[in-house]
């Protein structure tokens, strides 16, 4: 006989997994839906905000922001190959130039944190920039949090482009806390298609 311990029932998709030979492209609204800032979806920084924005080619064209930003994206890999895009979008016609440690932040994919990152440095003022990272397997959510090192100051970034990923089908995420099965023993997985939710329960044998 079994007892149950708990029981927890949340919004997901329906967890059949497929390897894809497209990789998983997202821009800034499309990180936002996997990303938070104070356990908020993660604002979307667009020419509403500053209207020079419409000059640079999308993705840079919008971006994420925030002095810490936590990701979790669902797909899974043995190692991912993960492009991220960012420009500094400082330094405009009238705005004040960043210079080089105006701006500098890290990122860490499934606790593994880059080194800094000092857009000013790398690739200038209002240049475009991407970097590569392989990233080794995880369970089923790819982890990025972006930390500024600059008090006041916000991490950024436009776009991010995932390949070599495996993902579910139609993922359907709960902010701020985006969960997908994991239904290895002892967890008990049942799907409702009819209100597409996911009840969990943990039981042990008595």
């Amino acid at each position: 006989m079994k007892r149950l311990l708990s029981s927890l029932i949340v919004l997901a998709s329906c967890c059949v997994a497929q390897t894809t030979d497209t990789p998983l492209t997202l821009d800034a609204s499309g990180m936002a839906k996997y990303c938070t800032v104070g356990g908020l979806p993660a604002p979307v920084y667009t020419s509403a905000q500053q209207a020079d924005m419409d000059a640079f080619a999308a993705p840079f064209n919008n971006l994420i922001y925030g002095q810490r930003i936590t990701c979790a994206i669902p797909v899974s890999c043995t190692v991912c190959d993960v492009i991220l895009g960012f420009v500094e979008n400082r330094g405009g016609p009238g705005d004040t130039p960043i210079a080089a440690g105006g701006r500098v932040f890290t990122v860490s994919f499934n606790g593994t944190v880059s080194d800094p990152i000092d857009l000013a440095k790398l690739a200038g003022a209002r240049n475009p920039w991407q970097k590569s990272w392989k990233v080794a397997g995880f369970d089923g959510l790819l982890r990025i949090n972006f930390q500024t090192l600059i008090p006041g100051m916000n991490a950024i970034a436009s776009s991010a482009r995932i390949s070599n990923a495996v993902m579910p089908s139609n993922p359907v995420m709960i902010m701020p806390i985006p969960i997908l099965p994991n239904c290895l023993a002892p967890i008990a997985c049942i799907y409702d298609v009819s209100s597409n939710r996911w009840t969990f329960t943990i039981t042990t044998a008595q």
